[in-house]
């Protein structure tokens, strides 16, 4: 899944100079929310196995601002915030709160029926923080490359407004903190069915 993610994000990359001679329709605003699905992680201290955490459901905000071509393509500047609990981290809890803010692109592939399905790609800042974890009280924030891919369907449902339903997995490189007892690496990873508003400025 993490080779897929980075694949979309490169391919997005690599396709937008070709939208350097697109009009912009407009400016929109977006909001999205969804439950968030965290996998199962693996702990490392110092390097030495230390178990296995699992997450319960949880759940995200977001919020974006971008612009939308005429040749089907729309950019984004996203901020997006996450909360999950931990259901077992080696016999003790923890919460672990995250924020993303990345860059998005999108592609808007041609109506069918009355839906439109669209894929996009992400790259970005994450920004991880424990307040606790293997019963210490951390309170700490760590930063990381963040991605994501996601594709899904929408609906224009009135002029300028539009409603839409997506998958979306959302990654970042390990992150790491330092407890008493060495440094803690884990992964950090999301699964997100989102629903989505936009509403979009027409020039």
């Amino acid at each position: 899944m993490k080779r897929f993610c980075l694949g979309l994000v490169l391919t997005a990359l690599i396709s937008s100079p070709a939208t350097g001679f697109a009009e912009v329709e407009g400016v929109y605003l977006a909001i999205s929310g969804s439950p968030t699905f965290r996998d199962n992680a693996d702990l490392t201290i110092n390097g030495v196995n230390a178990g296995t955490s699992s997450f319960n459901t949880g759940f995200n905000f977001g919020t974006a601002v971008g612009v939308q071509l005429d040749n089907h393509f729309r950019f984004e500047t996203e901020v997006s915030f996450r909360e999950n609990n931990v259901d077992r981290v080696p016999g003790f809890d923890a919460n672990v709160l995250s924020s993303a803010f990345l860059v998005n692109g999108f592609y808007d592939f041609d109506p069918v029926g009355p839906v439109r399905p669209f894929v996009g790609a992400g790259v970005g800042l994450g920004v991880v923080h424990v307040d606790s974890i293997l019963g210490f009280d951390l309170d700490e924030d760590t930063t990381a490359l963040a991605y994501q891919g996601s594709a899904g369907i929408q609906w224009d449902f009135r002029p300028q407004w539009t409603l839409s339903l997506a998958y979306r997995y959302l990654a970042t490189t390990d992150v790491e903190f330092i407890t008493p007892i060495g440094k803690l690496a884990t992964e950090f990873n999301s699964h997100e069915l989102a629903i989505g508003l936009r509403f979009l400025f027409k020039l």
